[in-house]
């Protein structure tokens, strides 16, 4: 009401306002029935056509109040460079609102002169003499711990600062105040474990800290083309490489410090995607799973110039160079690196976190068994065109191409496309007259709709019907099971092909240059890393 009589409302306007806002009444449907109607006991609220007229002219007040106080010099904007150069006081938003100025007590004082009086005004807001001890947990997670979190991923913050957020949150939960002290039951540490361990899953302030702080490290070396990461490396001079030369300098900002510091755990929890071979170095970095470096596991010396080799110099032609690999690491190491694609020409190495919420492993394809065939088929649907297409191919046991199809099929999504395919893939393989046959795809949701025979979409039930009438026919023996994609590359790559070709598609009876290698990698064993969570 005040901003009303700032702006010079009438009176009679007021007093209408007014009466709209604390005359409201609401009603909640509870379990399909209105319950009584209730008189909010807020002002401005979601829903009140008023409520957006309202804020507005708040927030357009407090602007006025800031640049008047930009104006008279009690509040000292951020600028950006000399001159005529823009400042910065503070930034609206459609229900934020961010306050810049220096970083003094004064301009603290002059921002936020409402923050005393605002001060635990949440927790009095819930009444927290009243709450519950789970109410208070609750409260202490979504407020006290929770916003903190904002900063805590942006900037180091202090250790007695976390601190003493951690002794409010901790005071509240057991409901000490300035009048009565209570005793705290638990320790902190132990309430910051997780509820299967007996905790309450408070987080540890400093650690988050710390583990934003190997985050940005992180970014910094996965995602240099972020404007944040240009300005950092090229203020630091952190080079052009790969792997950037984190370091202090004289002039570091705190921020700066704290990266710096979190890269040496980074640094030790790096490891690489072995693609073209370049940027990867054989014996100094890992990109072994499970291994670590190359040099730590050598008992003979290595030549001083071969230390710094890229991983590329131990292949040639997609092939290892066993003979120079298998004279200096053990039988051991080599049978892993044997699971590894060798290096290629194409993509770049990249670095990846091997510390994973899970576990890596290593997938290839696997031949069928003796006397049976295998049938690969994957299909896909493109997000820009609309269009859906599909691609499959038959090896037998020994892993030789027997035949490939692909085609495009409508306009649909990915499942149709899946299940469309395998139908496909079926009748192919009965017209070779193949007896026993294994089918492999990548949807485990077609899989497990054709082991139930059921599925929840009525449209797609007659084709469902008909491909497990098909795999049930007496005449062969079949079977199918789900792969994960890294396995199913071949039909991977004559679905990518069906998108560009007709309806009637096309039967491949000899491969193209581009898939036979694809298929020496599977007949080989060549794997492919992938995380399972």
């Amino acid at each position: 009401m005040d901003t009303l009589v700032h702006l010079g409302i009438p009176q009679e306007l007021q007093n209408l306002i007014f009466h709209c806002i604390s005359s409201a009444s609401m009603n909640i449907n509870w379990n399909g029935n209105m319950a009584e109607s209730s008189n909010p006991g807020r002002g401005l609220r979601q829903g009140d056509p008023l409520s957006p007229y309202l804020f507005v002219l708040c927030i357009e007040r407090l602007g006025h109040m800031i640049k008047d106080a930009v104006t008279t010099g009690e509040w000292a904007p951020y600028s950006f460079g000399r001159g005529d150069c823009p400042k910065l006081s503070h930034i609206c938003f459609a229900d934020d609102l961010i306050l810049v100025a220096e970083v003094t007590e004064t301009q603290v004082d002059c921002s936020c002169p409402w923050s005393p009086s605002y001060s635990g005004s949440w927790l009095s807001g819930w009444k927290a003499k009243t709450l519950s001890f789970a109410g208070r947990v609750t409260l202490a997670q979504t407020s006290l711990v929770h916003i903190p979190g904002y900063v805590l991923q942006s900037i180091p913050i202090p250790v007695s600062v976390c601190q003493e957020v951690e002794q409010i949150c901790r005071n509240f939960i057991w409901g000490t105040t300035t009048e009565a002290r209570k005793v705290h039951l638990i320790a902190w540490d132990k309430l910051c474990h997780p509820k299967s361990e007996g905790g309450l899953r408070f987080r540890n302030l400093k650690m988050l800290n710390k583990a934003h702080m190997m985050k940005l490290s992180w970014q910094i070396l996965t995602q240099p083309s972020k404007l944040w990461v240009k300005i950092l490396k090229a203020k630091y001079n952190c080079g052009m490489n790969i792997i950037p030369n984190f370091k202090h300098t004289s002039n570091s900002s705190p921020l700066w410090r704290a990266i710096v510091n979190a890269w040496d755990v980074v640094k030790g929890n790096i490891t690489w995607v072995i693609r073209d071979g370049v940027d990867s170095q054989f014996w100094r970095q890992p990109w072994i799973p499970n291994v670590g470096a190359l040099e730590d596991h050598i008992a003979a010396s290595i030549p001083k110039e071969e230390l710094n080799f890229p991983v590329n110099n131990y292949a040639s032609d997609g092939l290892w160079k066993w003979d120079k690999i298998r004279s200096i690491v053990p039988n051991d190491i080599c049978d892993k690196i044997a699971v590894i694609k060798p290096p290629s020409q194409g993509a770049p190495d990249f670095p990846c976190w091997k510390l994973q919420p899970g576990e890596v492993v290593a997938v290839s394809w696997k031949p069928p068994p003796d006397e049976w065939h295998k049938v690969n088929v994957d299909g896909s649907f493109n997000t820009i065109s609309g269009s859906t297409a599909c691609g499959g191919l038959i090896r037998n046991q020994h892993g030789i191409f027997v035949k490939g199809f692909y085609s495009k099929i409508g306009s649909s999504n990915a499942i149709w496309a899946e299940m469309w395919v395998l139908r496909i893939g079926i009748r192919i393989a009965q017209n070779l007259l193949l007896p026993k046959v294994v089918f492999e795809m990548d949807s485990k949701v077609i899989v497990n709709m054709v082991t139930s025979g059921h599925t929840n979409n009525a449209y797609l039930s007659p084709l469902l019907g008909e491909v497990v009438s098909l795999l049930q026919h007496p005449n062969w023996e079949t079977s199918i099971a789900h792969v994960y994609r890294e396995a199913n590359r071949c039909a991977d790559f004559l679905t990518n092909k069906g998108h560009s070709s007709s309806f009637e598609g096309d039967i491949v009876n000899l491969a193209c240059h581009s898939l036979q290698a694809i298929l020496y990698d599977d007949f080989r064993g060549a794997s492919l890393p992938r995380l399972i969570r």
